[in-house]
């Protein structure tokens, strides 16, 4: 039996949502969580990256590099996104295109969720 966490992607792991999620993906170890900010310094990312299995990456959600980098290794993805900050458009495309991602990186479990 493999002692590896399975591994979680969290897009919006410094909102509402996404804190709780984190918070309780790791309250008994069982997961490890990698926070994908736009702002790693922020106190809330600080927070979060003082928790034992949170790993918080400065990155832009929005770009493809760096969610390839976030995807990569992962087995699961909690994606929150904020449709009012990008407009409806966007927020339909993104959310096709981390679904896409996911897929491509074999992720066991996606959930997407979105303010709007």
């Amino acid at each position: 039996m493999s002692s590896t966490k399975p591994l979680v992607l969290v897009i919006g792991g410094t909102g509402v949502q996404g804190m709780p999620v984190v918070k309780e993906l790791t309250r008994d170890g069982a997961y490890d969580v990698r926070l994908l900010t736009r702002n790693a310094n922020s106190a809330w990312a600080k927070e979060l990256g003082a928790i034992p299995g949170v790993t918080v990456i400065d990155a832009d959600i929005y770009s493809e590099q760096d969610l390839a980098k976030g995807f990569e290794g992962c087995t699961h993805a909690f994606i929150n996104t904020n449709g009012g900050a990008i407009g409806e458009k966007s927020e339909i495309y993104w959310g096709i295109r981390y679904y896409e991602l996911a897929r491509t990186y074999h992720l066991t479990h996606f959930l997407y969720s979105s303010l709007e």
